[in-house]
């Protein structure tokens, strides 16, 4: 009996003193993993496009409104990109499950998106009284958001590799959709609209059930085995 108590305990001192190499190992994996190019690519596409607006001096308040959403559609679009991984199915005997997996890209992204977005939002915002920074960035997030849930539903439900695409596809189309709805339905609502505040409420809404839907859609599948 103590023979297997020591044992017991040599082994959990080895699990413990292996977990520090274990976690940097999957850090460094998982940046490896990431596809930086494809999100760069949006960003920049998106960074340009605020240069552009910066440097047309005639663009009221309200076209620069909706050119920076454009340009966060270009950051949302970045971020759809942030869960594919060619190399999923052969990761699935990875020492830890996929929402800390996932999660770890998302750690290692976002903050450059938010980096990202920070610049474009004083690049594109001119001088007063340019459109709000925070609300701006609200509608950013939310859209953010619902890129990474759509991916991680997209792994979860069809077992793709790479959702990022589609999501981006998708994504598009939900942009362009609600950009052409009726002005009292769109949720791109105009400067000075009196539904400006109930509707970046909503935006807010949007934002927290994105970010709780992915935790919830990251889980792996019922009966799947890593």
């Amino acid at each position: 009996m103590r023979v297997r108590r020591r044992a017991a305990g040599t082994d959990a001192a080895r699990r413990s003193r292996a977990r520090p190499g274990t976690a940097s190992a999957l850090v460094r994996a998982e940046a490896r993993g990431v596809p930086w190019r494809l999100p760069a690519a949006a960003w920049g596409a998106g960074l340009v496009l605020a240069v552009a607006v910066a440097l047309l001096p005639e663009v009221g308040a309200e076209q620069r409104l909706g050119l920076l959403r454009v340009v966060a559609l270009c950051g949302a679009v970045g971020v759809a990109f942030a869960l594919d991984d060619p190399a999923r199915h052969t990761t699935r005997v990875a020492p830890v499950g996929r929402p800390l997996r996932q999660g770890l890209r998302l750690a290692l992204l976002l903050p450059s998106a938010a980096v990202w977005w920070a610049v474009v939002v004083a690049v594109g915002r001119g001088v007063d009284p340019g459109p709000p920074a925070l609300a701006l960035t609200v509608e950013a997030a939310a859209l953010a958001a619902l890129a990474v849930a759509l991916a991680a539903g997209g792994i979860r439900f069809s077992g793709t590799t790479g959702p990022g695409a589609a999501v981006a596809g998708a994504l598009l189309a939900l942009f362009t959709v609600a950009m052409v709805l009726p002005e009292g339905r769109t949720p791109f609502v105009p400067l000075g609209d009196a539904r400006w505040t109930s509707v970046h409420l909503g935006w807010c809404v949007a934002l927290a059930v994105g970010a709780v839907a992915w935790p919830l859609l990251a889980r792996e599948p019922c009966g799947s085995r890593r």
